[in-house]
């Protein structure tokens, strides 16, 4: 399963969610999304909006890779459960060339 968290505050983060959304459809395995306030709502991945920590920890000891919008608590929960962490930048940040559509 490939967990993916933008974090419990109240910004968002609506292009890694769509991009992983999209992922999804294409793919085998499970997509679950901790959307947050993002208002796009999956058609492909299992999503939800908030959750506990006790929830959040679940859910990063089941992943097999967590995609993550870089927030502390969501680095640190991911450590905690040694699951592997890819973090995408920020939509600010200039993307080299060749980057895949969910990195850029």
């Amino acid at each position: 399963m490939i967990f993916v968290t933008v974090g419990m505050h109240t910004l968002g983060f609506p292009r890694l969610v769509q991009a992983m959304d999209e992922l999804a459809a294409t793919l085998e395995e499970e997509v679950v999304i901790q959307a947050g306030a993002t208002l796009y709502t999956a058609q492909h991945a299992r999503s939800f909006a908030f959750a506990t920590q006790a929830e959040m920890d679940h859910w990063c000891v089941m992943a097999r890779v967590i995609v993550s919008q870089a927030g502390a608590g969501s680095i640190l929960t991911a450590q905690k459960a040694r699951a592997p962490l890819v973090l995408p930048p920020p939509p600010s940040t200039a993307s080299p060339p060749g980057l895949p559509p969910v990195l850029r």
